[in-house]
């Protein structure tokens, strides 16, 4: 019968080769963790592509709905409050007043995503 273990040690894992396999296994943590950031990154951009889409959209819907109004002199600073106007939804407004309207509105629609 031939005896495979003799003269060597048949022990368990030497100490180099547990640290190699923790190496291996961090590293990969650590990558997994990082596709994970990258993740959450790219689709908080992709969040905010869609929701200012999706404002744009709704602007050009508006000025499309008005078309007796040119809504091309009106600055749109984001910083200064939205013009007090009237509420064109109970309201009959004018063209004019309804452009005031429609602006007011995006801008507080804007203004609060943005918070």
């Amino acid at each position: 019968m031939l005896n495979v273990h003799s003269g060597a040690s048949a022990g368990g894992f030497s100490l180099i080769e547990v640290l190699v396999a923790m190496l291996i296994v961090a590293v990969g943590i650590l990558g997994v963790a990082g596709l994970q950031i990258t993740s959450l990154h790219l689709n908080q951009s992709a969040m905010f592509r869609s929701e200012a889409l999706q404002m744009g959209n709704d602007m050009v819907d508006r000025m499309r709905a008005n078309e007796a109004q040119d809504y091309a002199p009106t600055p749109v600073l984001l910083t200064d409050p939205p013009a007090v106007s009237l509420n064109c939804i109970a309201e009959s407004c004018t063209p004019d007043e309804l452009s005031g309207y429609d602006m007011a509105w995006w801008k507080c629609n804007i203004n609060s995503t943005l918070d």
